[in-house]
């Protein structure tokens, strides 16, 4: 005689059985799919992108202008009307008390107390967010002041902190380098990884000098990294990259680059894109160093598995022989005839790394010493 347990197992794939067999024979139904899809639904990576103060607003922006997908954006200022004119799903004005949405002056301090004073709210807009992007421009009061508090409420909330940073161009004052390095370190804390990209650097990249068209190309950077980095975990593929594996090559170093790069199938065209994803002149990156890397590759059904194979071993030859390597895969019939290489590296060095609080100083020297800066007088 069976036991009660055995009756109800016997029961239960009697049940589902049951269901199978009255499944049409030209459809498929699986009844577990149903109870797999809102699993599915559940545990769905959460990722947030904060601009905080006037630049982080500007990228957050360009981002909602891009269309980009499977994050939520939030923007967060004391300047009232310019938070008003930017587009965001969802917007906070903080330090209605201490600055009645007149902006914070130029002063991290008052910044920073604008976003104490809204605390709470920033505590539930981060709450269950499984990697939370911090994007600003360091140097000025909103900014640098709010931001730290924003990646302390991010962390404390279990998410993976990635900053994406300006820094003050080499022509402004010592006041705002000072202060953006004092944003720097408090980020430092609360951050598993940062990027601090020197605004000089951006200029020097940019095809046109105008201030106006400089500014925009900086905030079209910040955007198409936070883009890459974001579709390489949210876009599913045949070969997916999970949020495990995210979160595990994200903490094997504190300094991440992330590149893009699009070519012709075939081998000489596989390898050019590989080159513009993993070669990063902005920040005078090296690869070889790198502890970890995550890459997604896009490619048209004509795509073979020969050039797959040399994507990924092209990428093996130029960082570390025990790097800790995720790759995904995902076909799109616009990409035929092409193939386009995501790559996130971690635990890269670079003169602008942040992977100890004595490498700020290093920055700042490096950053106010630059030689390369751009061509531009700025009027404030």
């Amino acid at each position: 005689m069976l036991s009660m347990t055995d009756q109800a197992t016997q029961k239960m794939w009697e049940d589902e059985m049951s269901l199978q067999i009255k499944v049409p024979e030209d459809s498929y139904y699986c009844p577990q799919d149903e109870i797999i899809e809102r699993a599915e639904m559940l545990r769905r990576v959460r990722i947030r992108i904060v601009g905080c103060g006037g630049a982080g607003c500007n990228t957050v922006d360009s981002l909602m202008e891009m269309g980009i997908s499977g994050a939520d954006l939030l923007s967060i200022n004391t300047d009232a009307p310019h938070l008003r004119r930017k587009r965001s799903m969802a917007k906070l004005l903080i330090g209605k008390r201490r600055t009645r949405g007149e902006g914070a002056g130029g002063f991290p301090k008052i910044g920073e107390e604008a976003a104490l004073e809204e605390i709470i709210r920033i505590r539930e807009m981060m709450g269950g967010s499984d990697i939370t992007f911090v994007t600003c421009g360091l140097g000025g009061g909103t900014g640098t002041g709010s931001a730290p508090v924003v990646a302390r409420a991010a962390k404390e909330s279990g998410s993976v902190v990635i900053s994406i940073v300006t820094l003050p161009f080499r022509s402004e004052n010592k006041e705002r380098m000072d202060n953006a390095m004092g944003g720097l370190e408090k980020l430092f804390m609360y951050s598993d990884t940062i990027l601090a990209i020197p605004n000089d650097r951006i200029v020097s990249m940019s095809p046109s000098k105008k201030m106006d068209d400089a500014f925009k190309f900086a905030d079209s950077v910040l955007a198409e990294t936070i883009t890459g980095l974001t579709e390489l975990i949210t876009k599913p593929g045949d070969i997916n990259i999970d949020y495990a594996d995210v979160s595990h090559v994200l903490r094997l170093g504190r300094t991440a680059v992330v590149g893009i790069g699009e070519s012709s199938i075939g081998k000489e065209g596989v390898i050019s894109a590989v080159k513009q994803a993993i070669e990063f002149p902005l920040l005078e990156a090296d690869t070889g160093t790198a502890k970890g890397c995550l890459v997604s590759i896009v490619a048209g059904e004509d795509a073979t598995l020969r050039d797959l194979e040399i994507a990924m071993t092209e990428i093996q030859a130029r960082i570390r022989p025990d790097a800790t390597m995720k790759f995904g895969v995902r076909y799109d019939e616009a990409m035929t005839g092409r193939i386009k290489v995501m790559a996130l590296l971690v635990g890269v060095t670079s003169p602008y790394s942040v992977n100890a609080p004595e490498d700020i100083k290093n920055i700042e020297r490096l950053v106010s010493d630059e030689k390369d800066h751009a061509e531009i007088d700025f009027i404030r």
